[in-house]
């Protein structure tokens, strides 16, 4: 599978940079994992945001060996965006190509030794998301999409779950991630299911989805390093992805929040069940 577009100067092999991850993952990551010391870790925004310096290497590692073996093309981090260091704005400009980086999606669970995190990368050329990449370090599964060819992980061809009844189904949704006034309705979509959870680990969540173990997800938050990478791989597999509003998500999209569904009907139905009414109640507080 070979990863083409005319942002490029030569075609960049979607295995190669995986295996970049991987090691990534073996020299920055896993030295730390349960070895952490205190002073390598850090908070950003609250006492739950937290940063490491597992984070910060693996960034700085990713970013450098993509500015430099891709030229012309912008590597942002979560970390540097964080601290001011690069923005967002370039995912909107058509003319550019750029990589997203989740060095280490599910800090939290990483600071606190539990098994769900993983590496993210995404690229955006021409204003959309054209190759995805979620690395679950743990079990050495790489999922790999390329937009119009598929979605795979460890070479294996995947795809979403197959239609069933809307109790039948397994979805995820973290309730302290919402408003208040949203939580109501999340907590009644989670009696009509059978199981409503969230893995504190975006990567995570999108495994499961694009590979049939779950049948939806509902985000409040959208940052591009948490969704890009994923939201490809669940299309590829072949299921749907759109905005609380029913547009589609962009990659420059950093307002609103996400449906994620195996398929057309569960989608409508989770629009009309819990999105719609979770929205009226929240355009009330505002």
């Amino acid at each position: 599978m070979i990863l083409r577009n005319r942002f490029m100067v030569s075609a960049a092999d979607p295995e190669r940079i995986g295996d970049i991850l991987r090691e990534c993952a073996q020299r920055f990551i896993m030295p730390r994992f349960r070895m952490l010391q205190q002073h390598e870790i850090d908070t950003k925004t609250g006492p739950n945001d937290l940063v490491t310096v597992a984070d910060r290497e693996s960034e700085k590692f990713l970013e450098q060996f993509l500015e430099k073996n891709f030229y012309g093309s912008v590597a942002i981090g979560e970390e540097a965006v964080s601290t001011n260091s690069k923005t967002t704005e370039i995912l909107r400009d058509k003319d550019a190509m750029a990589w997203v980086i989740d060095p280490v999606d599910g800090t939290n669970n990483f600071v606190h030794g539990k098994n769900e995190f993983c590496v993210m990368l995404a690229c955006v050329a021409g204003g959309e998301t054209v190759g995805g990449w979620i690395y679950d370090i743990l079990q050495d599964r790489m999922l790999i999409a390329e937009k119009g060819s598929g979605v795979a992980i460890n070479g294996a061809q995947i795809s979403v779950s197959a239609y069933k009844p809307l109790q039948e189904t397994e979805g995820f949704a973290g309730y302290s991630y919402f408003p208040q006034s949203m939580r109501p309705h999340l907590k009644e979509l989670g009696k009509s299911v059978r199981s409503l959870e969230t893995l504190n680990c975006a990567g995570h969540e999108y495994l499961n989805l694009a590979s049939g173990i779950r049948d939806f997800a509902i985000y409040s938050r959208i940052r591009p390093w948490d969704h890009l990478a994923g939201t490809l791989a669940v299309k590829e597999a072949g299921g749907h992805v759109m905005k609380w509003d029913g547009t589609p998500y962009a990659p420059g999209d950093e307002f609103g929040g996400l449906v994620i569904a195996s398929g057309a009907a569960l989608m409508r139905e989770l629009q009309q069940r819990t999105i719609n009414k979770m929205v009226a109640d929240y355009k009330k507080t505002m």
